[in-house]
């Protein structure tokens, strides 16, 4: 699966507060603070990320994406590094195919936005994921294994904060990379990116406030282009168990 598969794969598959709250799409760039889901639930919460989860490929790699902002799909940087075109796959079968130019983020951080054509696809809502108590239900979202169909759903709880990751026993499978892990309202809280290899359930995803911080970034003009990096890793390891990337 890539050059790199020695102690990880790559998923570049050919990959509280009692307040009832009201489930939508916020502005984009807006994280909005956490407040308590109280009357989610998993299929509620897929049923509004759906059409804002795509599916992205380029050469023999595949990962999942999702609508940060209007014209805006972040992923993970290992799911796009050194490809020189990428193929965005929305829910309703449109296909938008970008020159790597149009993919910026950061390499290190394990993060990419690909400047495409977003269409009338909602932005999926944001949620600071710092105060997010331990044992908050949540799904991810993604194209595992590059199943046939939909996007798939996995669900399980927020384990809690690992170094720089959001720690979640969600499943999370070659192709989950880059796609939302996201409350029982359907509202982001992080990017699916790895789990432990030979470890039952223990998934990580990158914070979404960290992620809107690249994508401000992208916004204003910078960031690393995709064609420039390299197949990466996040730079953090916790042993003694090796990463997979998903």
């Amino acid at each position: 699966m890539g050059a790199n598969t020695k102690t990880l794969i790559l998923a570049l598959i050919t990959t509280g507060a009692t307040l009832a709250i009201a489930c939508g799409s916020a502005n984009d760039g807006e994280i909005k603070a956490w407040s308590a889901c109280s009357d989610g639930s998993a299929e509620a919460a897929y049923a509004t990320l759906r059409p804002s989860v795509v599916k992205v490929t380029g050469d023999d790699s595949l990962g999942t994406g999702f609508v940060i902002g209007k014209g805006y799909v972040v992923t993970n940087a290992h799911v796009v590094a050194g490809l020189n075109s990428v193929s965005v796959e929305f829910s309703d079968g449109r296909v938008e195919r970008v020159s790597a130019e149009a993919v910026r983020g950061d390499g290190d951080a394990d993060i990419m936005i690909i400047e495409v054509d977003t269409g009338s696809v909602s932005t999926v809502e944001k949620i600071d994921p710092d105060d997010l108590p331990t044992g908050t239900g949540v799904i991810a979202v993604g194209y595992p294994l590059d199943l046939p169909g939909e996007p798939k759903l996995t669900s399980g709880t927020f384990s809690g904060h690992t170094d720089a990751y959001l720690q979640t026993n969600a499943a999370l499978n070659p192709g989950n990379s880059g796609g939302p892990l996201a409350d029982l309202c359907g509202r982001a809280v992080g990017v699916n990116t790895w789990k432990l290899e030979g470890t039952e359930n223990l998934g990580f995803a990158i914070p979404i406030d960290r992620v809107n911080e690249i994508w401000g970034i992208v916004r204003d003009g910078g960031g690393e282009k995709g064609p420039t990096l390299q197949a990466c890793l996040p730079r953090k390891r916790l042993n003694p168990h090796p990463k997979v990337l998903v």
